[in-house]
């Protein structure tokens, strides 16, 4: 379940990070150029650990094998998540109807019931389809910091600064606080440690409609 996990947590942001360079394609400020921040996490992460690149290619390795045996509980894999609520002002303490928004997205998305579905990209029509993975919404911890804004470092994934993730084997967690930059989000990559997985949202890009 954690790999299966990891790989949906990855899949997760690759989904914000795909919509978010078809909005922003005619913008050219920096800001806009920085949507994304997965792939700067990960060097920073393979920097850090060398044997970090073992670790993804062997949860790839376990991924396919269990893609191939079919493991599946009437045909979906379900994934609790948990939302971890990072607010400074009212705005940044997103509703309920707004996480439940993004819940839904991602269903939508990785159950090939977008209604841009019919849109996808020559690239990669020949494998989109419905993955059989559903998001259930399981709770929403919400504190509030300090903090004006959160980076990279990981620091909203702390109990000191942030909120720890809850379960992280078995629960995909997701953070929405107020991210600096111009980062709209990030994620980690499969082979990381557990205290860290999960997704981080600026908490303007999270939702159909942000704050």
């Amino acid at each position: 379940m954690k790999k299966i996990l990891l790989s949906a947590a990855a899949l997760v942001m690759l989904f914000s990070c795909q919509n978010d360079t078809a909005e922003t394609a005619p913008e050219t400020s920096a800001v806009a150029k920085r949507g994304c921040a997965s792939q700067e996490v990960l060097a920073a992460q393979m920097k850090a650990d060398p044997t970090l690149a073992l670790r993804m290619s062997k949860i790839e390795a376990f991924t396919e094998k269990a893609m191939l045996s079919g493991r599946l509980v009437n045909g979906k894999v379900e994934i609790p998540v948990v939302v971890n609520v990072l607010y400074r002002t009212a705005a940044e303490n997103i509703s309920l109807e707004q996480i439940q928004s993004q819940i839904d997205v991602l269903n939508e998305d990785f159950n090939a019931t977008n209604s841009d579905f019919t849109s996808t990209p020559a690239l990669f029509s020949g494998v989109a389809a419905n993955v059989g993975i559903t998001f259930v919404l399981q709770n929403v911890v919400r504190k509030s910091t300090r903090t004006t804004s959160f980076s990279t470092n990981d620091a909203m994934k702390s109990a000191n600064k942030g909120i720890a993730p809850t379960t992280p084997t078995t629960v995909l967690n997701m953070w929405s606080c107020n991210l600096g930059g111009g980062i709209l989000g990030y994620a980690q990559f499969p082979g990381g440690s557990s205290a860290t997985d999960g997704v981080v949202m600026d908490n303007n890009a999270f939702g159909r409609t942000g704050t």
